[in-house]
């Protein structure tokens, strides 16, 4: 028996194509995910602006000020402490909630005569610009950038996220050190 002089050729193509249909699919995928988080943060972005919402997601120093310690009968000199919550439990999941569009209601119109007596500053470095200020009505039903020259002008609905909000203050209002 004789063997053959040319042994069967190994398909070269079937490789590359295979290389070629995962990068494509790596790419669809990536672009899709890209998609997905810009049409769920777009709207949110744009309210608070681009350097507020970068600063939002990434700055070091956070501050919280809260009436809710007034209203537990503390002193109102007391309540409006400012407080270091950089490190808090929860803060994480807050700025995402903060940065999401679902988190807002976009169809109700703010307030102009919004009390505002909880905030949120974000910043680099304590008491240094950059910073951005979200300024949270008392029920946490209204959200303003207190940057803003009128925040009351420019205020949106967080009922989607009232009740997370009120529940996040009441934790640093009751975590808060004894002085």
């Amino acid at each position: 028996m004789s063997m053959p002089s040319n042994p069967t050729p190994t398909n070269e193509k079937s490789g590359k194509q295979l290389i070629l249909g995962v990068l494509i699919i790596g790419l669809a995928a990536a672009g899709a995910s890209w998609w997905f988080r810009y049409s769920a943060t777009h709207r949110a972005a744009q309210f608070w602006g681009p350097q507020a919402a970068e600063l939002i997601r990434d700055a070091p120093h956070v501050t919280l000020r809260s009436a809710a310690a007034a209203a537990d009968g503390q002193d109102a000199a007391d309540a409006d402490v400012p407080r270091d919550v950089s490190n808090a439990k929860g803060l994480t999941h807050l700025r995402n909630a903060l940065l999401e569009d679902a988190s807002y209601d976009w169809s109700t119109a703010g307030r102009a005569d919004t009390n505002w007596e909880n905030s949120l500053v974000f910043e680099e470095s304590e008491g240094a610009e950059p910073r951005v200020v979200i300024l949270l009505s008392p029920d946490f039903h209204w959200a303003a950038n207190g940057s803003a020259a009128d925040p009351a002008g420019h205020a949106v609905s967080t009922s989607p996220i009232a009740e997370g909000l009120q529940t996040f203050f009441a934790e640093q209002a009751q975590d808060a050190p004894a002085e």
